[in-house]
This record gives C-alpha cells, sequence and structure tokens, in this order.
C-alpha cells in the first residue's frame, strides 16, 4: 500500500491532510476522505464548495481499476 496513492487536493478545512478516493465498505459507491481530521465528500466538485457528507461512513481503500471505472482517476494528484 503506498501511503497517499490516490489523492486529490490538500484539505483546507484542517489544512493537515490529504484529501483521498477511498470506497464505502460494503458498496460499489467512491467518495472523498481527508486523512487527517476524516471529514468525508461526495464528490470532487463538493470540495471546494465546502459541502460536506451530513453522516461519516465506513470506507476502504479501492482499487486503480475502481477509480477508473468511476471516471475519478484523472483527479489524482501524481507528484
Amino acid at each position: 500500500m503506498l501511503f497517499y496513492e490516490f489523492k486529490v487536493a490538500w484539505c483546507k478545512l484542517c489544512n493537515q491532510g490529504w484529501i483521498e478516493i477511498v470506497k464505502e465498505k460494503g458498496s460499489e459507491k467512491l467518495l472523498l476522505q481527508c486523512s487527517e481530521c476524516v471529514s468525508q465528500w461526495d464528490s470532487v466538485d463538493y470540495i471546494s464548495n465546502h459541502i460536506f457528507k451530513e453522516d461519516e461512513v465506513e470506507v476502504i481503500e479501492p482499487t486503480r481499476k475502481e477509480i477508473e471505472k468511476y471516471g475519478w482517476y484523472s483527479y489524482v494528484l501524481n507528484e
């Protein structure tokens, strides 16, 4: 496992962690979560609009293939 392999942005809410693509446990749904403050977003567009998820859900790490299928791989930052 690589640390921050699927990061998409720096969290401006806590200014301490990366926002990463994660997968809701028990479903195929992808969402975003800060590695530090654990805030969650349903969409990449919601990050800049400060629209957070109401209910926090348990997440697991998705595969690259799942992210590509969802159409979100282009958001991943490669440094």
